[in-house]
């Protein structure tokens, strides 16, 4: 099994900050030295439409602010003390890491001295840059004042102004610079140490805050390889990118990782002596300070409901399972499992804000339920009935066998029985995870916010226009995607020369979302679904909670 350390990566923020003041003192000194050739700034402007050899005063005075500045060995000594620092606090980094699931790393950085003058090269080209650009600017500026017709102190005035702009322009480029490149040098020494050890995957992990872009947000707590990034780079790599790299380990691989044991693979690591002055890999001990990666927890079976509703406590934030973790019933186990299989692969739970379990009422016929308020959507509740799952999986699946058989559910296979309720209820707020992405919250408030009680004549007259608005803006769309799915499985039930779509009793006689449900558990609990299950795929493909791999 794959496991990642508890223990977060810390990113270098302190060292960013350190490197942000050196590039903006370097910044300050080259408005500095502006400031003081104004005098010179200002006898020029006066010259203003008179011809002479104004690139040659110009000249002069870029050049008396280009030596005021700091030479290009000193800002190498202070680049190179900044990749210093980073490297140190990375080693670090990479060392507690390793050190709290009791692995010890070693590695023959053979591509160190290569890259650190690398790094060291390019962002002396960008100070270099800098440089010149402001320096262009500010002759640009300059020439602009001395060929103008306007009158002195106009002139003097719109010129302060462009280059105090300019000034403010320079500073944030320095800024973004001095973020852009230690996160740069961080994700690569993560990447250059992780993979020197023999670590070929890693976990996503952001600074989770505010200034996370949403497509990093989006990747935080997935497993990437080394070998294939994302589209714009590893942790640290896009323009800006403060996110990091935590390490997985493959615990059952690990001497294909170029692992070592220290007292099972001495001669390993002598040879590894022998050729590198210090052993490539890593000597491990035991697996402490670490956690399973959640993809490899997808297959391991929940070992009770205790473990389950811990589960979807700790990974989603449910509220209410505790009431169910001393039920001990296997057919409520089962269908956590399932409930998890379906999140794994459409991912819609994380969407709700406020996410709940409970028991389903004794007195009402409904074996589980979903339950969504009307004008909170972002809540939901899943409910279960406690004696229908507190029974003997055989019994679970008899009486679900025979609501099959009088054609009162809809049929999905045989292996399949025993999760068959939570799936339909699982097409419940899949259901509302589309009206989430698709109402008109705003036009809904409108609505909400002119209606007037007062108009009608009585309260159920009063309630009855209430909820005629909130179907209008809520249900009604749900209903109207429903129709759309019946119309197409319409299609597939006379392309395949049948009387009916396949669905039960309950579907057709309850309500649409009942049928939506319904179509989706046959969906994906039968090897040969009906036309509305076959109708259910091509919705969900449409509508990009399937893909098509074609």
């Amino acid at each position: 099994m794959r496991y990642i350390p508890k223990r977060k990566w810390k990113y270098p923020i302190a060292h960013e900050r350190y490197y942000t003041k050196i590039l903006l003192r370097y910044v300050k000194s080259l408005f500095k030295a502006y400031r003081l050739a104004q005098e010179r700034v200002n006898i020029l402007v006066g010259y203003n439409h008179i011809k002479y050899d104004e690139n040659d005063v110009t000249d002069e005075i870029i050049k008396s602010i280009s030596d005021a500045l700091e030479n290009d060995n000193i800002m190498t000594g202070k680049i190179t003390g900044v990749f210093g620092m980073v490297d140190n606090y990375n080693r670090g980094e990479f060392d507690s890491v390793l050190k709290s699931m009791q692995i010890n790393a070693f590695g023959a950085e053979c591509w160190y001295n290569e890259y650190k003058n690398q790094w060291i090269d390019e962002n002396l080209a960008l100070i270099k840059s800098i440089r010149e650009d402001a320096l262009r600017r500010i002759q640009s500026e300059l020439r602009e004042a001395i060929s103008s017709t306007l009158e002195r102190g106009v002139q003097t005035k719109l010129l302060a102004n462009r280059i105090r702009d300019l000034s403010g322009v320079t500073e944030k480029r320095a800024k973004m610079i001095a973020r852009d490149q230690v996160g740069k040098l961080n994700g690569r020494l993560t990447e250059y140490r992780q993979r020197g050890a023999g670590i070929k995957e890693y976990r996503w992990s952001t600074s989770n805050d505010s200034r996370v872009r949403e497509a990093h947000a989006e990747r935080e707590g997935q497993i990437f390889k080394w070998d294939k990034p994302p589209y714009d780079g590893h942790p640290g790599q896009p323009i800006n990118c403060r996110c990091v790299a935590l390490p997985v380990i493959d615990f059952d691989n690990l001497a294909d990782q170029g692992f070592y044991q220290p007292r099972q693979n001495r001669a390993a690591v002598a040879q590894a002596m022998r050729k590198w002055g210090i052993p490539t890999g890593a000597l491990y001990t035991q697996i402490v300070g670490a956690e399973p990666v959640p993809e490899d927890l997808q297959n391991k079976p929940f070992a009770d409901t205790n473990e389950a509703f811990t589960y979807f406590g700790n990974e989603y934030g449910f509220t209410g399972g505790d009431k169910f973790k001393q039920l001990n019933s296997e057919p409520l186990t089962i269908a956590m499992e399932q409930l998890r299989k379906l999140d794994n692969q459409y991912k819609v739970l994380s969407s709700f804000k406020d996410l709940d379990f409970d028991f389903v009422s004794p007195n009402t016929n409904h074996l589980a339920a979903v339950r969504i308020e009307k004008l909170h959507f972002e809540e939901t509740a899943i409910l279960f009935k406690k004696d229908y799952f507190n029974q003997s999986l055989a019994d679970f699946i008899k009486k679900y066998q025979h609501a099959v058989d009088v054609k009162f559910l809809i049929p999905v296979d045989k292996q399949n029985m025993k999760i068959a309720v939570v799936t339909h209820e699982y097409g419940h707020i899949l259901h509302n995870h589309w009206l989430q992405k698709h109402i008109d919250f705003e036009g809904f408030q409108k609505a909400l916010d002119k209606f007037d009680s007062k108009k009608y004549k009585s309260l159920k007259a009063s309630n009855a226009a209430y909820d005629r608005i909130i179907y209008k803006f809520t249900y009604k769309l749900l209903d109207e995607q429903v129709r759309i799915i019946y119309d197409k499985a319409r299609e597939i039930m006379k392309e395949e020369g049948l009387n009916n779509n396949g669905m039960s009793k309950y579907g057709n006689e309850k309500n649409w979302r009942e049928w939506f449900a319904e179509a989706f558990a046959n969906s994906q609990l039968s090897s040969n679904p009906t036309p509305a299950g076959k109708a259910m795929l091509w919705w969900l493909e449409k509508e990009g909670y399937l893909k098509n791999d074609n």
